[in-house]
């Protein structure tokens, strides 16, 4: 059942199972599913709420019915058929998405495709499933990660638009962008002159 999940997903299922238990639920809830995506994966939460973290989780928190027993976390706990639900559906979205994994943000929209009380406490936060599905469409890894790239590479070009001479940027900014390609070869003018850098195998002509 979880051979596509990232490991990302895993932990998460893993930490729903700790939270059901922690509130003494003979099954793990959609409720203790967005428990662990919290826990395991927030940066994917970031991405569609601007909300904190802590509030979410109280909100979350409030719709886990506690027993005031708490189980062993050792003990193995069965998905509810409302969390089996959930994750097939997760599993619909990533392959609508044609991702080839099922990660933390295919998990957050199989419970926001849930009619329950989970994807209402979600809205309160801005997370709604149409605005979360096309953030998380355009990313075929892990959003999070994606976005962090996305971030280094604007802090890369920013701090070489503040460093770098201006007859020297050019030639700077073709040598970033050919730094992402198979193999890296770039030429130019610069203060000092022609140069030329290269490396790694250069494809045949088509």
């Amino acid at each position: 059942m979880f051979e596509r999940y990232t490991e990302k997903a895993r932990r998460i299922v893993f930490f729903a199972r700790y939270e059901a238990a922690r509130y003494g639920s003979p099954y793990i809830e959609p409720a203790h599913l967005l428990l662990g995506i919290l826990r395991e994966s927030f940066p994917v939460i970031q991405l569609v709420s601007a909300t904190g973290k802590v509030t979410i989780q109280q909100a979350i928190g409030d719709l886990c019915a506690d027993t005031g027993q708490q189980l062993a976390t050792s003990v193995d706990l069965p998905l509810s058929n409302s969390s089996k639900r959930a994750l097939v559906l997760g599993a619909e979205e990533a392959e609508a998405m044609d991702h080839k994994h099922i990660g933390p943000e295919h998990l957050l929209l199989g419970v926001l495709r849930m009619p329950g009380l989970e994807a209402g406490v979600l809205a309160r936060f801005g997370i709604a499933l149409e605005a979360a599905r096309e953030v998380f469409r355009a990313s075929p890894g892990d959003p999070a990660q994606a976005s962090q790239a996305t971030d280094s590479r604007t802090s890369i070009t920013r701090l070489l638009v503040e460093r770098v001479p201006p007859d020297r940027l050019q030639a700077a900014l073709r040598i970033l962008s050919a730094l992402s390609s198979e193999y890296f070869t770039a030429s130019g003018v610069s203060a000092e002159g022609p140069f030329s850098y290269s490396f790694g195998e250069v494809p045949p002509a088509a």
